[in-house]
């Protein structure tokens, strides 16, 4: 959601920050994930992703083994974790 507010401050993309939550609060299926101690210990091992936002978001899906909606180059072409777009 902070790449989302970055994003849109930016004027990268269009878009409703509020209704958006909304939505994601709505599906159920989505999760707003808190950055966790774990998260920030596995920054460290992940040098092949240079942007420190970016690093917290593989590190985080790495630490809840998940897959990553982005289509960011630098995480895909990394292919540290499973990405969709």
């Amino acid at each position: 959601m902070a790449e989302i507010v970055f994003a849109v401050e930016r004027g990268k993309i269009r878009a409703d920050v509020r209704q958006i939550v909304r939505r994601i609060r709505s599906l159920g299926y989505l999760q707003v994930a808190p950055l966790r101690l774990v998260t920030i210990l596995r920054l460290q091992t992940l040098p092949e992703i240079s942007e420190m936002h970016d690093r917290i978001l593989v590190a985080e899906t790495l630490a809840r083994k998940g897959s990553l909606i982005t289509r960011d180059e630098a995480i895909t072409n990394s292919g540290v974790v499973a990405t969709v777009w």
